[in-house]
């Protein structure tokens, strides 16, 4: 029953140091594109987290082009 406790634990651990050099990653890479290219990132960012708005990126074309 320990091990299971510890496994659980460190399995958390695991997942949270993840969440957490993924987040500063994706900081990082926002920063190097909103130098260059900062209404495109915010952009695509936002059409991103608003399904209906990306719709169209999500169907295929009806000409098959």
């Amino acid at each position: 029953m320990r091990f299971l406790i510890i496994l659980v634990i460190i399995l958390n651990v695991e997942l949270m140091t993840t969440i957490v050099i993924a987040q500063k990653a994706e900081n990082e890479v926002e920063k190097i594109i909103d130098v260059d290219y900062p209404t495109y990132y915010k952009l695509y960012t936002y059409l991103h987290q608003n399904p209906e708005l990306s719709f169209l990126e999500k169907t295929p074309l009806k000409n098959g082009c």
